[in-house]
């Protein structure tokens, strides 16, 4: 860590870079009863992190990010964003061309990145959805039990659902990291190959 840190601070001598060392934190999986600072002796300074336990959450430019395999939190904010939104529009007079522009162009896009970091199944996310799709219906003045494949179809109003953008966000990640000319390629071919042997596969997981 040291010396990740050290190579970290002479770029930023280099280039007259000021960092805010107040605003760094160090997450481990330690079990802290609470925070606590880590001292790093670099070559031009000492450094004092603020190191803080397992179950603590950070944001990072957006990204709540976690050590435990926890999805609470996440899920929670995802409902709070929904239901912000469907509240601002519920009484607002918009069409049905604004309400779907609102949500495929600035309300999925902001999920899918929020939740980025973890898999939500389909059921999960339609439910988490059913808040906005009722509203749609509403104010289309349509009945809340018709299909919701109404919705998704090209030939109306191809409604965006939050599963089939993560999948598809997720399936560009995993091409581009197996594409990747350096180390990420070669980690997840192994992640690969580890779960061939774990699985007992004939064939790489991703051969169908």
């Amino acid at each position: 860590m040291e010396s990740i840190l050290s190579i970290a601070d002479s770029f930023f001598i280099l280039n007259d870079i000021l960092i805010n060392d107040d605003k760094a934190i160090l997450l481990t999986n330690d079990q802290l009863p609470e925070s606590r600072e880590a001292q790093f002796n670099l070559p031009h300074r000492c450094l004092t992190i603020k190191a803080r336990p397992v179950h603590a959450t950070e944001r990072v430019l957006g990204v709540w990010i976690t050590l435990q395999r926890s999805d609470k939190f996440i899920i929670q904010q995802i409902k709070q964003e929904i239901s912000q939104v469907c509240n601002t529009l519920k009484y607002k007079k918009v069409t049905d061309k604004q309400l779907l522009y609102v949500f495929n162009t600035v309300v999925i896009p902001r999920l899918e990145y929020h939740s980025q970091l973890v898999f939500l199944s389909e059921d999960l996310c339609s439910t988490l959805m059913a808040p906005f799709k009722k509203l749609f219906k509403h104010k289309l003045n349509l009945n809340q039990y018709i299909p919701n494949a109404i919705l998704s179809t090209n030939l109306l109003y191809n409604f965006h659902f939050l599963y089939e953008v993560k999948v598809h966000s997720m399936f560009t990640n995993l091409v581009c990291l197996l594409n990747d000319p350096n180390l990420a390629s070669l980690i997840i071919k192994i992640r690969l190959r580890q779960l061939q042997t774990h699985l007992h596969l004939a064939q790489c997981p991703l051969i169908d």
